[in-house]
């Protein structure tokens, strides 16, 4: 079994330009999602970058689902990039992930974690408990986007748990699709 699981923080925009990166550069096809699951046409995107959940990279046919886990049940190849949002707490981690037996799918898949890296970084990042002030350095990634947000007062948040997350050591990297 073959594993892909990046977690990261990203401007919702930033993820609407990675998204399109991939399709462009693994020949995949996009299918986005938004809550309730229901699917968005590209030509809508613009509209509803806010409602955005995850999408969906797909060779095959896409089989029809009512719910997240369904669609992975039933499009099991598939890669999906979750999108973190921004809401009252702050922007939501992000997340790219796929699960796969096949070997050569795998390998396009690695291509498409390899444009989120080109993109990214760990370094000068660390994660804390809003409770005990306790850090560590982080596993997560961050984008440019995600620095602004993050320097103009938005926290970067682990949706549902205590942690957040803190730029100390900003780098500066190539922004998303230049």
């Amino acid at each position: 079994m073959y594993k892909i699981s990046i977690q990261f923080f990203a401007h919702p925009e930033e993820l609407i330009k990675l998204s399109n990166l991939i399709k462009e550069k693994t020949s995949a096809e996009a299918i986005y999602f938004k809550i309730p699951f229901m699917r968005i046409s590209e030509d809508k995107l613009s509209k509803h970058v806010k409602d955005i959940n995850c999408v969906f990279f797909i060779f095959n046919e896409y089989q029809e689902s009512v719910s997240r886990y369904d669609a992975l049940h039933k499009n099991p190849d598939s890669l999906v990039l979750e999108f973190g949002q921004v809401d009252e707490e702050g922007l939501n981690e992000s997340r790219l992930a796929c699960q796969t037996d096949k070997e050569n799918i795998f390998k396009i898949w690695k291509r498409a974690a390899n444009i989120l890296r080109k993109y990214s970084t760990s370094l000068g990042f660390e994660a804390y408990s809003i409770k005990t002030g306790l850090s560590s350095k982080a596993n997560s990634r961050y984008t440019n986007g995600a620095a602004e947000l993050y320097e103009s007062g938005v926290p970067l948040v682990q949706p549902g748990t205590i942690v957040r997350y803190r730029i100390t050591d900003r780098k500066i990297l190539k922004n998303v699709g230049s």
